[in-house]
């Protein structure tokens, strides 16, 4: 399982930033499943289910502070913006208000749960748990630029693009 993000993970209090470019994925079935040739093995890796921002709300991207949890989706409709997830409604019936995918401070475990962000179930393979340990984390960047300084001028400019301007899907 994992995810993809457009903006950099910066600590910005309990405030969601990010882009409707982020997605979180996973395999249709778990890795673990048995096969009979490596072949079949490599066909069953290569099944990615993929959930895009639904744009029912701009929750995409939390980190509250350096060393806290990287969190990806997360609460209501954007009425209730900056809400805290739950997973259950006042008639006790389960809702997709959870986070897509958090991290925890320590990148060993990690936890899911439906999320209305982007319209996801938990992303754990079906074994009934939500949470996870994290046995291999591959963290990318990509940038056309040729050093930090230009590479946040960048970020800074579309930063103050998606704060000051409406939050469209093309």
């Amino acid at each position: 399982l994992g995810a993809f993000c457009s903006s950099p993970w910066q600590a910005r209090g309990a405030t969601y930033f990010g882009t409707g470019e982020a997605f979180c994925f996973r395999l249709k079935e778990s890795r673990f499943v048995p096969t009979p040739t490596v072949e079949s093995q490599i066909d069953l890796e290569r099944q990615v289910l993929t959930f895009r921002w639904s744009g029912e709300n701009r929750n995409v991207q939390r980190l509250e502070r350096p060393d806290g949890q990287l969190i990806l989706g997360g609460g209501g409709p954007d009425e209730d913006l900056n809400s805290e997830p739950t997973t259950m409604n006042d008639q006790d019936q389960p809702h997709n208000y959870g986070f897509a995918l958090v991290l925890e401070p320590t990148l060993d475990t990690g936890y899911s749960n439906p999320c209305l962000t982007f319209d996801s179930p938990p992303l754990p393979p079906v074994t009934g748990e939500d949470t996870f340990d994290i046995a291999n984390l591959e963290v990318w960047t990509l940038t056309p630029m040729s050093d930090m300084d230009q590479a946040e001028k960048v970020e800074l400019g579309r930063r103050f693009i998606f704060e000051h301007s409406e939050f469209i899907e093309d």
